[in-house]
């Protein structure tokens, strides 16, 4: 019937709807978040403070070794929004192999950079009280 199908195509016209306007809540939320941490505000900062980490070792570069390891630990904590690093660490621990490129960190030496990076990102958030969300 017409009635019908104008209920199908309103439906459907309604969820693509919501789906474009979640989508564009969700990158605008994320434009706004990005605001606060510049990558090249932060290359800057752990240019200068890498070396004073714990986990520096002199045998490793920093914009072969560690800078990927923090850029990739703002992109997971961005795109893991709402959890904690424990609750994805292995999934994150899966991509880093594929975001690595040439980087010769391997997981157990990569994670402590990547998880200073994720709490950069968090204090940084905080102070301008944004929080992570997951849509």
């Amino acid at each position: 019937s017409a009635a019908g199908m104008h209920s199908v195509v309103g439906s459907v016209g309604g969820a693509a709807l919501g789906a474009l306007v979640g989508g564009l809540t969700c990158g605008l939320l994320g434009v706004w978040i990005a605001q606060y941490v510049h990558p090249g505000d932060e290359d800057e900062y752990w240019a200068k403070h890498y070396k004073s980490r714990p986990y520096y070792n002199p045998m490793y570069e920093f914009e072969r070794d560690y800078e990927p390891a923090y850029e990739f630990g703002y992109e997971m904590r961005h795109d893991y929004g709402g959890h904690s690093f424990e609750e994805v660490e292995d999934k994150i621990r899966a991509q880093w192999e594929h975001w690595r490129h040439d980087s010769r960190l391997d997981w157990p030496l990569a994670r402590e950079a990547v998880l200073d990076a994720w709490r950069r990102y968090d204090q940084m958030n905080a102070e301008h009280q944004v929080k992570p969300q997951t849509f």
